[in-house]
Formats: structure tokens, sequence, C-alpha cells
């Protein structure tokens, strides 16, 4: 006995024969073996299985299952039981739904893929599920952006394709369903941001609901634009006149139109902005003004300075013929006593492209017969100009009216001349 104790090969074959025993005992535990590795041919195992619904129709919707997952025990001849390929990958759990109607249904839990040397059982081995009638509906696909476009630029209405996405399930979900939603982020973006994004249920709690949609995702276009707004702008009023014998032709801004950014309420008001005043005066050749434009509190804008170039030209002169229309004569009677046509010489000079293109209908001349008393009152008319920045009329002589008290009822209309009265 010592002898075998001290051999160096009986030491080896007894460790062997230990390890092979631990090595049992191990992998038995593992996989819940009952027995003790070799007092008995058969153990056990025990899965924890997901449990799978069949036999479920495209027109039924499982809205509940009282367990996802069974145990199922395996009893058999150990070596099956070890063996993953065998047992653990095919074994599934499940339970059959087909032909049931809608409805709370209490179904057993059925075992497949048991090797014939095994035998199977499940617990619970009953399960309560509940199938609904599985409905369409279309619901439409709300955006909303996320994040901030890079300074300066905004982002704009979201477009969406396609617009809707159709949902199936159980009728009571869908009737919740309020929208189908999406997120785009466009931070730091200063170009139009295109993406492919999930679609996301929400009821009408604003709970994210997941149930069946066609299409899962959607493309969404974010047009990303400067800020602001762009608005034109208008030379100012002039001051002065050019020198004797020349006129001013043209007065243009460059660039004629600036963009404006602030506060959405301000530049919504914002039509137009204008120049400072522009000195013409005593002018004989054109030139160009460096001006700064004067913007709303809280408003600013690109450029903040623009050109105001002013074309300066030798006066043209052309004498036009124009009716003397009388206003403020309610009450009275007034009667254009000279000149005895009732038309007045008017001298208009300026740029000659413009004193040649006025028309004597484009110029009026005015008496204002309000403040006059009845009499006769010699009175110098006022003449209105299409264009004022380009054209100038010289003074006109006076003209005489002769005012009387209106005693036939007012009949006589503003602007009328009555009677036919000429003469000094």
């Amino acid at each position: 006995m010592d002898r075998w104790l001290t051999n160096n090969n009986v030491a080896k074959v007894v460790a062997l024969l230990m390890a092979v025993m631990l090595w049992g005992v191990v992998h038995m535990g593992e996989t819940g073996s009952g027995n003790v590795p070799g007092t008995s041919p058969e153990s056990f195992r025990v899965l924890v299985k997901e449990l799978k619904v069949r036999g479920l129709s495209e027109t039924a919707y499982l809205s509940s299952i009282e367990r996802e997952q069974v145990e199922v025990r395996l009893n058999g001849p150990r070596w099956l039981l070890l063996d993953p390929l065998l047992v653990g990958e095919r074994v599934e759990a499940y339970v059959d739904v087909q032909g049931l109607a809608p409805g709370t249904h209490r179904v057993p839990v059925r075992v497949s893929g048991v090797p014939e040397a095994v035998r199977a059982t499940v617990s619970p081995d009953y399960v309560w599920v509940a199938i609904e009638e599985k409905k369409r509906r279309t619901v439409p696909v709300s955006v909303q952006v996320t994040g901030e476009p890079a300074e300066g630029y905004v982002a704009k209405t979201p477009t969406v394709r396609p617009t809707a996405v159709t949902v199936s399930g159980p009728k009571s979900l869908l009737e919740r369903l309020t929208r189908a939603q999406v997120y785009v982020d466009v931070s730091g973006a200063d170009k139009p941001v295109e993406k492919r994004v999930s679609v996301h249920l929400v009821d009408r709690s604003g709970n994210i609901v997941d149930v069946e949609r066609q299409p899962k995702t959607v493309t969404v276009t974010v047009p990303i634009l400067p800020s602001g707004a762009v608005v034109p702008v208008r030379p100012g009023p002039l001051e002065g006149k050019p020198a004797v014998g020349f006129a001013v032709a043209d007065v243009r801004v460059v660039p004629e139109r600036v963009r404006v950014y602030g506060p959405e309420a301000a530049i919504r008001t914002l039509s137009s902005l204008t120049t400072p005043p522009v000195n013409v005066d005593q002018r004989k050749a054109s030139f160009v003004l460096r001006q700064r434009l004067s913007f709303p509190p809280g408003v600013s804008g690109t450029p903040d300075t623009v050109e105001v170039r002013v074309a300066i030209v030798p006066e043209a002169a052309r004498t036009l013929q124009v009716p003397v229309t009388v206003v403020g004569a309610e009450g009275k009677r007034v009667t254009l006593v000279e000149p005895a046509g009732g038309k007045v010489a008017v001298v208009a000079r300026g740029a000659p492209d413009a004193v040649a293109k006025v028309a004597e209908s484009a110029l009026r001349a005015t008496v204002n017969a309000g403040m006059l008393p009845p009499g006769r009152h010699r009175v110098v008319p006022t003449v209105t100009l299409p264009d004022d920045r380009v054209l100038r009329v010289d003074p006109l002589p006076p003209v005489t009216v002769l005012v009387e008290p209106d005693e036939d009822g007012g009949r006589k209309r503003e602007g009328e001349i009555g009677g036919t009265e000429r003469g000094g």
C-alpha cells in the first residue's frame, strides 16, 4: 500500500479520477442536476425560456400576456441534458392562440423541440392572454426641431416626407394616438438640414406608444436661412438746390436692400429704411455720399452703411398749360376771373429726361378758397409735382378769383368754377 501511495503513476491516476468527478459535480450543478453523477442514468435541467405566441392572425393583436418567461424542467439522460445543441437552443415554450376570438383567455403553455428521451414540464402551465381586433389608422407626422442653428441663422418651417404613417394595433390603443412625432437636431447648422429620422407614436397623455407603424422612418428637411429680413433702403429728403442751371437727374441707394436682425415683432413692422437727408445745395456735378443707416431700437443691419449716388445734370425747361382747380369752396361760389382760359402757364425745370416726359395732366395747380371772404382776390396757385426731387417750377403769377355767397343751396362742388365773369 505504501508503495502505491508513493508511486507517481498511481498518484496521477487518482488525481485524474478526482478531477473528472469534480468536473461532473460542477457542470451538473450549473444545469440544475439533482443527482450525483454516476448514481443515476437520469438528471434534470431547468431552463428559463421566453414565452412565444403562435397562431396570431393578421387581424388580431396580442394586447397582453400574463408571463413573458416560463421555467421548463427537463428530465432525461445526463449527457443529453448537458448538450446545448440538442436541448437548450432547440427547446421553445409557447402558447397557441389560433382561432381565439377577441377577449381574455386562459391558454396552456406548451413546449416544443424536446428530444424523445427527455420529458418536459413547464411552470406555470397556463397563462392569461388578452386579444384585441387589429385596426389600421393613418397618423400625421409632427416635426419638432431641436437645437439652435449657427449664429446669424434661423430654422424655418420643416417639411416631412411622407406626411403621415400607417399604424396597426388594438382599437383601444389606436384611439389614444394623437400624432407621430419626429425630432431633428439643427445645432450649429448654417445650411439646410435633411435627415432620415425614426417615428415615435405619442398618445393623448404625451406618452410614447410602441405599436406597428409603416414606414418606421421619414425624411425631414429643415431650411436654414440667414435670420432677420431683407428691407429696401430709400434715399432721404433732398436739402438745398443745385446751382443755377443744374438739376438733380437721379438719386440712387447702393445697395438697394439690407438685411436687418432683431426681435421678430420689430422686424415684422419694419417695411423700409431711409437714409439721412442728402444735401444737394449749389451742386454742379454728380457725387456719391457714404451714409450710415439708422435702425430702430434693438434692430441691427448688414450692411449698416450705404452709398447715395446723386446725378447732377444741366437743367432743361418746358412750359406747360395747367388747369387751375379751386378747393375749399364749400358754401361759396368761386369764379376764376383771370386767366381767361382757366389755365396757368407753368415753367417746369429739371433733368432733361424728366422734363421731356412730364405730362400736363401730371401737374396740378390749385387755389384754396377756404379762408377767402366774399370779394375779388389775387391768389398764387400751388403746383403739385409728380417727383419734386428731379422737377421744380418757376414761381407762378397770381390768378384772380371772385368769391360770392352760395345762394343756390350748395349745388356747386369743390373744384367747380362758377359764372362766366372775365376780366380784372
